[in-house]
């Protein structure tokens, strides 16, 4: 799944709490609109790829998709606790990054059984 969102580095971002909720919510609209009606087995990978003009360092990059992995997860697993599905273990989460044209942002989703 393509998704056509702009992950940003929370972990240096000192937007308002109302900016960061607003930017959150419209991340797990897009995962539940992209994946909801895809029954996933487990065990499965799951490889996140953000594409941007400028790459982020390692950490700050897992940071930025950190809402993501979570509403990934919550659809895979529905019924656990918000933030919480990601975790198990028969889900591998894998990270990349590639470099895009000015003003480009999307996430590449893809999930491996």
């Amino acid at each position: 799944a393509v998704l056509h969102i702009k992950l940003i580095s929370e972990m240096n971002n000192f937007d308002h709490w109302t900016k960061k909720k607003k930017r959150k919510d419209a991340i797990k609209y897009a995962v539940k609109q992209a994946i909801q009606e895809v029954a996933i087995p487990l065990p499965c990978t799951i490889k996140i790829t953000r594409v941007a003009p400028r790459p982020l360092d390692d950490d700050n990059h897992q940071g930025a998709c950190k809402t993501l992995r979570d509403a990934i997860g919550d659809q895979i697993l529905p019924g656990k606790l918000m933030g919480r599905a990601d975790a198990d273990k028969r889900m591998t989460w894998c990270y990349s990054q590639e470099r895009g044209k000015t003003r480009e942002y999307k996430v590449i989703i893809e999930i491996f059984v």
